[in-house]
């Protein structure tokens, strides 16, 4: 079947075969193949639905494809192909493959037996000898068809002994390697690689791969012939390395070397199909990637057959240090081969063309070796003696803690949880270290290490001190995944909120009851600091985990592209969650708006449509705001429109039919109260017009009034008048709006008033305006003189208070005098009576001044506002 798909492959479109019998039973596939071999066009039943006649159809004309080529066909009817018999199928397969096969490298091997027989001579029992014999072609005679045929004929009845003969006279002459069958002879794959190898010699290098294995020399021939020739591959190593191998199946394979062998007495090398090759910077660089790769896959599964008894006596005897060390030794040498090929797998360079499931079984084989190579340091640290036998199965459960790959299945936030105890089991367990690294110390001259190798102690040395960077590069590790779960499982969770929030909506209850559930979550938790906190975390512990971890660029490239596609997303989320609120405050206010037009417009419309019959002055007057209950219709359509647009179906449906039976009336009420719209409109501006203008004097009247109150001089009682005027000042900027409106009703009015009315209206509107001019002046006047008065009354009344405190001192002093006494003592009080007189006069004197003073502004500013 490998052989059928590398043909239809070529085929427009490509088609390939899953099952070769139930794939070939509708005809389809067997005369796209035949097309593709023969170069020619076939007619065949095609369409979506076919029938077992098409399939009949089908077959038949690719059996009479056949016919027509002069291939003998025995017992093979169309029938048999439809129905799917595996022996008739095989065999016309086989048939195929042998007629087009040689077809294709008749010239090619025509070719080959002129240059063998002239090496070899002349051989009775060569397949490749064409002289006299009955039926034979003669080669002095001309090409022909006849010819062709003939030799062709000739071919098909000693295919295998020619094929063989060739093989023979290629690889055996050259190299040794025995073919005696298609079967057994190329088990071992040296036979492959030594035909690659008469056609390229720069693929392969046959004595680097002498030590592989069959399957593993097999696998590299069939690589390399596909990858270095670009010949198919129809086999697999499984197929190959077994007691009987299928002999049709490696002579088809092997057919396909003949045309790309070298014409002869040509000795370029063919043009290598491979990228690798194209890729070298010299003739060595493609056998040194495959050697290295067939040495690292042969040591994997040698090592690890080997280490998979480990535990055998009988296979390994004692399991010492020694050998432990000579094999480690060798993996180090073997992971310098590993990294170099993981390095060229991971940038995809085209200097390697190992599959990406190769590399995997590789990966796998590695990982596992790795692991008994694990094993094996346990068993060794097991069978410590005394006080050392705990350390070293400390420093196990350490080197397997550290070096095992954490498996993280599950939902984000419950494998946060899982690395939240993961990196509490780190910290408790690596907390040990420092006391095992001095417990260790001090064993090192103990009769226990006495009986170990000195090498073996040297190297739990140099593993105790590799555990702490190991721990710390662990630990943070454990901390950026746990961020990094932790954030995700944020995202996911408000992510899911929004859906449950982001849909259509019910009455106002329920919308109310979401917007509540919405502020409990949003606001409670405070989710936006909640994610930028978070965010900044994952951030500092992405840095330290990229600085102290040692990652390739690869890796840090991709913590930065986590990063972002975590921010972006989030500024989306954040963003949704902000037009949720808002479509939530939106939907409630809404439905209140609602609500409340449909209860006032039933009501209205009850009574308005009891109005008609009544007297024309009272519908008048009655629909006077008709235009304004047609704006709140216009409101009620557009509130009802949206909510439509936002609630569930059936919600929606019920608005829509109280909107229609709403609209029904108002239509029915309109088409008789239109003409009260403009007269209405009228009255309603003349109304405005009379009450702001109202309005407007009676604010007028008492601003005039507080402006020119005489206020009683008191420090209390002129703030209360500057409190006046601030407030004041703050209804002026009303009171101007007012007079705008109050202008524009009366020129909405001017077509319906006579023009003694316009006059008057005009004489008035002029003379409002330009008392609010006066006014808008004289508040901020009164605001400064009334501020400059507070001043000097705090002053006055502090002078008062000074002069108060120095009569009291006065009292005080006179009554501290006496008359009785020596002169002495009486010149003595009179000296004393004049030092703070003279102090106290002074004092009351710049006293009085000030007060003086204080009083005289206070009455001219007095005078001033009255």
């Amino acid at each position: 079947m490998n052989w059928i798909n590398a043909h239809l492959a070529r085929h427009v479109p490509p088609l390939k075969l899953n099952d070769l019998i139930e794939d070939l039973k509708d005809g389809t596939a067997l005369l796209a193949l035949l097309e593709v071999l023969s170069g020619e066009k076939l007619p065949i039943e095609k369409g979506r639905v076919l029938r077992r006649p098409h399939f009949l159809s089908n077959a038949n004309t690719a059996l009479t494809f056949l016919q027509g080529k002069r291939i003998k066909l025995v017992n093979i009817n169309p029938t048999d192909l439809v129905d799917g018999r595996p022996s008739v199928v095989l065999g016309l397969i086989w048939t195929i493959i042998l007629y087009f096969q040689i077809e294709e490298n008749t010239r090619q091997l025509e070719r080959l037996s002129q240059l063998m027989e002239q090496e070899a001579g002349t051989r009775s029992d060569s397949p490749f000898s064409v002289a006299s014999e009955p039926g034979t072609i003669s080669r002095d005679r001309p090409p022909s068809v006849t010819r062709r045929s003939a030799a062709a004929e000739k071919w098909k009845l000693g295919a295998k002994k020619a094929l063989l003969e060739w093989v023979r006279q290629t690889v055996t002459k050259k190299f040794g390697i025995v073919v005696n069958d298609f079967g057994g002879s190329w088990r071992d794959g040296n036979a492959f690689l030594a035909l690659i190898h008469c056609i390229n010699p720069r693929l392969v290098n046959l004595q680097s791969m002498a030590h592989m294995s069959n399957k593993a020399r097999l696998d590299a021939a069939f690589r390399l012939a596909e990858k270095g020739l670009g010949i198919p591959r129809l086999l697999d190593s499984e197929d190959v390395d077994v007691d009987k191998p299928d002999e049709k199946s490696l002579m088809t394979y092997v057919a396909s070397f003949l045309h790309k062998f070298p014409e002869p007495g040509v000795t370029h090398v063919p043009e290598c199909t491979s990228p690798t090759l194209e890729a070298s910077t010299g003739d060595d660089m493609f056998s040194e990637i495959e050697m290295e790769y067939t040495e690292l896959t042969t040591w994997l599964c040698h090592t690890s057959n080997w280490l998979d008894t480990l535990h055998d006596p009988d296979t390994h005897g004692n399991i010492n240090y020694e050998r432990f060390k000579a094999l480690k030794s060798e993996a180090d040498e073997k992971q310098v081969i590993y990294e170099k090929l993981k390095g060229l797998m991971d940038s995809q360079s085209s200097m390697i063309s190992i599959t990406s499931d190769s590399w995997q079984d590789i990966i796998a084989s590695w990982n596992k070796v790795s692991q008994q190579l694990s094993h094996w340091t346990w068993l060794l640290d097991a069978s410590l003696p005394g006080a050392l036998g705990p350390i070293g199965e400390w420093l196990s459960r350490a080197e397997a803690m550290l070096g095992t790959e954490d498996k993280l299945h599950g939902k984000h936030d419950e494998i946060a949880n899982l690395l939240s105890k993961k990196i509490e089991e780190h910290k408790a367990f690596f907390a040990e270290l420092p006391s095992i690294v001095t417990k260790f110390e001090s064993l090192k001259n103990s009769p226990d290490a006495s009986v170990i190798p000195p090498q073996q102690l040297e190297y739990m040395e140099l593993r105790l001190k590799t555990i702490a960077p190991r721990a710390a590069v662990r630990k943070i590790k454990l901390k950026y995944l746990e961020h990094r779960y932790c954030l995700v499982a944020f995202l996911i969770l408000v992510e899911a909120k929004l859906k449950t929030w982001a849909v259509k909506y019910g009455r106002e209850q329920e919308v109310q009851q979401i917007l509540s559930e919405y502020r409990s979550f949003v606001g409670t938790r405070n989710i936006f600091q909640e994610f930028d906190r978070a965010f900044l975390e994952m951030q500092q512990v992405a840095e330290a985990y990229k600085k102290d971890s040692n990652l390739s660029k690869a890796e840090s490239d991709g913590i930065a592209k986590f990063l972002l596609e975590m921010n972006e997303r989030w500024k989306n989320v954040s963003v949704e969650l902000r037009c949720i609120q808002s479509l939530l405050e939106e939907v409630i206010t809404y439905w209140q708006k609602f609500v409340d037009l449909t209860e006032q417009f039933e009501v209205w419309l009850e009574r308005a449509l009891a109005m008609v019959g009544l007297p024309e002055e009272e519908k008048m007057e009655f629909f006077q705001d008709l235009g304004e209950w047609r704006d709140k219709h216009t409101q009620m359509n557009e509130t009802g429109n949206f909510l439509a647009a936002t609630c569930r179906p059936e919600v929606a449906q019920e608005i829509r039919e109280k909107l229609i039976t709403i609209n029904a009336k108002w239509d029915e009420l309109f088409q008789y109260v239109q003409q009260y719209l403009h007269r209405g409109q009228i009255l309603r501006t003349k109304n405005d017009y009379r009450s702001g203008q109202d309005r407007l004097e009676l604010w007028l009247e008492s601003a005039e009034v507080t402006l020119n109150t005489t206020n009683v001089c008191t420090v209390e009682a002129v703030k209360e008048y500057a409190e006046e005027l601030k407030k004041l000042n703050t209804e002026v900027e009303e009171m101007e709006v007012l007079f705008k409106n109050i202008s524009k009703s009366f020129q909405a009015l001017v077509q319906e008033l006579t023009p003694d009315e316009i006059e008057r209206m005009m004489w008035s509107l002029k003379q409002e305006k330009e008392e609010l001019v006066r006014i808008r002046t004289a508040i901020p006047q009164k605001t400064y003189l009334a501020t400059q008065i507070i001043t000097q009354l705090e002053a006055v009344d502090s002078g008062v208070k000074e002069i108060n405190k120095w009569l009291d001192e006065g009292d005080a002093l006179l009554a501290s005098f006496s008359l009785h006494g020596t002169s002495e003592n009486i010149q003595g009080q009179l000296d004393k009576h004049k030092t703070e007189d003279q102090q106290y006069c002074f004092t009351y004197t710049g006293t009085n001044e000030t007060t003086r003073q204080q009083l005289e502004m206070h009455r001219v500013g007095l005078s001033t506002s009255e």
